[in-house]
């Protein structure tokens, strides 16, 4: 009868063994489905990004180009006498105010746009990947368990 008891016992620690194995491979494979997607949402992320700059950059490079030669035709007209100095002044500082008034705006409207943008890439949080951890040194913990109740048989 001891035997048979014995016997028993080892299938059950077995399949507990089995079974807690079979949970952590289960989480290993939804650990590394989990890195998969944040090293997929960070290439992703990253080409935004150089998309973002790219077009920023651009856009105050247009705006730079603009204020110059905006600023030349204002004194090549002071100097042709069509207007005064104080004219041609108040031009420029008027443009350089819409200029500021609109990169504001655009940098607001970026800020938008950034956000909104990394609240839809879908990244582990790390009180996600805190849990998975934990429930595999849970399961890990079970089967070395179970292999030392197995070996004390």
């Amino acid at each position: 009868m001891k035997d048979n008891e014995k016997k028993e016992k080892t299938e059950k620690v077995v399949e507990q063994e089995d079974k807690l194995e079979k949970q952590v491979v289960e989480e290993q494979v939804a650990e590394e489905q989990v890195a998969e997607e944040q090293e997929e949402n960070i290439d992703e992320k990253e080409d935004k990004d150089s998309l973002f700059k790219k077009l920023f950059y651009t856009g105050i490079g247009l705006t730079v180009s603009t204020k110059e030669k905006v600023e030349k035709k204002i004194n090549e007209l002071v100097d042709k006498k069509k207007i005064t100095a104080d004219e041609g002044k108040k031009i420029i500082d008027d443009f350089v105010h819409d200029f500021d008034k609109k990169k504001d705006s655009l940098e607001t409207e970026m800020k938008g746009f950034v956000k909104k943008t990394a609240e839809n890439l879908k990244f582990a949080k790390r009180k996600d990947v805190e849990n998975l951890n934990k429930r595999l040194d849970e399961i890990e913990s079970k089967i070395e368990k179970a292999k030392e109740e197995k070996k004390e048989e």
